[in-house]
């Protein structure tokens, strides 16, 4: 039996729109063509969790039109930032370009409240100024403290 995980990462997809409030994709490794389609495809939903991924963001994404009608308050990344995943102690950068690109969606700046970074080993100051740079003062950060 042939296992093709692009096929299981377009169900999930093809699924979004089944999904209305919240939804958890744990343990996922996603390069930047993935992320942006996950996201932009749960646009609509208030809770995005993406715990324990592994995110690969080398590049800012650019959500400027991928995330018109955005409805996302809540943004979870709790350990997706640990050495055993994305390890933004070592490629903060990464982060940044997160960041970043959620900053470029005019809709995402108006709708998200929340990110929790608990367990990502960035400080809660670090945090803060990357979204104070990208003009997101409004986000709350989580750490867990």
């Amino acid at each position: 039996m042939n296992l093709n995980r692009s096929n299981y990462f377009n169900l999930l997809i093809n699924l979004s729109s089944k999904i209305s409030r919240k939804v958890v994709f744990s343990r996922f490794s996603l390069n930047l063509r993935q992320l942006k389609r996950l996201i932009a495809a749960y646009k609509h939903v208030r809770v995005l969790r993406l715990p324990d991924c592994i995110l690969s963001v080398p590049s800012a994404p650019d959500f400027s039109k991928a995330l018109t009608n955005c409805q996302i308050q809540e943004l979870d990344l709790s350990y997706s930032g640990e050495s055993y995943s994305s390890d933004w102690e070592n490629n903060l950068d990464e982060f940044k370009n997160l960041v970043e690109g959620l900053a470029s969606s005019p809709d995402l700046r108006l709708s998200i409240r929340r990110v929790s970074i608990l367990g990502c080993l960035i400080t809660q100051n670090e945090a803060e100024q990357i979204f104070a740079v990208n003009e997101l003062e409004q986000v709350k950060i989580m750490d867990g403290n």
